[in-house]
């Protein structure tokens, strides 16, 4: 990152209203005037990128991977929401998971882009996957092969409609683990 000298300034005056304000906001005033008057501007790029200054903007693929994960996500709890205690439990036994419908989340290191989508289309877009809301987090792992693996199984059963069977729901979270560890 290059701030003119202009843009400097400014940051700096806004750093120093930030601080007298006290806005407890996420972002660290603080580093921000010791990156830029220390000629560290660099620093700015590494604490504040993905976070407040975006690295690139989304891509097409990007999005409707995202839509199609969280429109899975959807289908598999509404589902699961229908299933009888013993249904549940089958799949429950079949998973070897307690939750296993529930929406993980996108990695917010590896995958940060398609985890900002999903909370900006949750979160910020009304009526979009509302089922989400406030549930779209940091899953602290690699999600989207396990998700790309899921999809290959459900695609093909989306046509069908909705609910998806018991059947259905256990091939689709079954597809989470990789074939050689099957």
């Amino acid at each position: 990152m290059n701030l003119s000298k202009e843009q400097q300034l400014i940051t700096l005056l806004l750093c120093e209203i930030h601080q007298a304000l006290d806005i407890q906001d996420g972002l660290d005033s603080k580093l921000i005037s010791k990156a830029i008057t220390g000629g560290h501007q660099w620093a700015l790029e590494w604490e504040l990128e993905g976070s407040l200054i975006p690295t690139e903007n989304h891509t097409e693929e990007q999005l409707t991977f995202v839509i199609d994960v969280l429109d899975m996500y959807d289908a598999l709890e509404a589902s699961y929401e229908r299933f009888t205690d013993e249904e549940c439990q089958l799949i429950a036994d079949e998973t070897q998971t307690e939750e296993p419908t529930r929406f993980p989340g996108f990695d917010g290191n590896n995958e940060f882009a398609y985890l900002s989508i999903a909370k900006f289309m949750v979160q910020d877009m009304e009526d979009r996957f509302t089922r989400f809301r406030g549930r779209i987090v940091n899953s602290h792992m690699p999600t989207t092969a396990i998700y790309e693996r899921m999809l290959e199984v459900y695609r093909p059963l989306r046509p069908d409609g909705f609910p998806l069977t018991p059947q259905a729901v256990i091939a689709i979270l079954r597809a989470r683990i990789h074939p050689d560890n099957r």
